[in-house]
């Protein structure tokens, strides 16, 4: 059986945030580790890094037979300062990263094929994560809207 729309969202996000690399013109390399609801504790072999969750979603019914879904989306990156880099610098490029890679296709295409009517940022938060080293993080979130048929999360409805 075919992935619903939603998979196939989430799989075009994980394929964007793996471009992310300073060779193709960003200025951090989160794309290295990407990681889908990750639950394991962040260490340096995994930052720079970039996780993202599918957290909520919310249906309107427009009356001609379709739900016009949102889904609400997190992106959290982690990464450790350098020398070259204090953390709250590399906080900033982290989200200018990830701002960027989602703008680079706001309707998220598969073969030629829109999956989504667009995508909305909603803003971010940075902070740090202490354990067993000192790492900053920052999370973006981000709205995604995307038509279905009533109840079937698989039909590929009208964008």
């Amino acid at each position: 059986m075919a992935d619903s729309k939603r998979q196939e969202i989430l799989d075009q996000i994980a394929a964007r945030l793996k471009t992310i690399k300073k060779n193709a013109g960003y200025e951090t390399d989160l794309g290295n580790n990407v990681y889908d609801w990750r639950l394991n504790p962040w260490d340096s072999s995994t930052m720079p890094g970039v996780m993202y969750r599918d957290e909520e979603e919310s249906i309107e019914d427009d009356l001609t037979r379709t739900h016009m879904v949102t889904m609400e989306l997190s992106v959290e990156a982690v990464g450790l300062g350098t020398a070259q880099i204090s953390s709250a610098e590399l906080a900033r490029k982290m989200l200018a990263d990830i701002v960027k890679a989602f703008g680079t296709d706001t309707k998220w295409t598969k073969s030629g094929v829109q999956l989504a009517t667009r995508t909305l940022y909603r803003g971010s938060k940075m902070g740090v994560v202490q354990k067993d080293l000192t790492a900053v993080a920052v999370i973006a979130r981000f709205s995604i809207q995307y038509r279905l048929l009533y109840f079937d999360s698989y039909n590929q409805a009208g964008q």
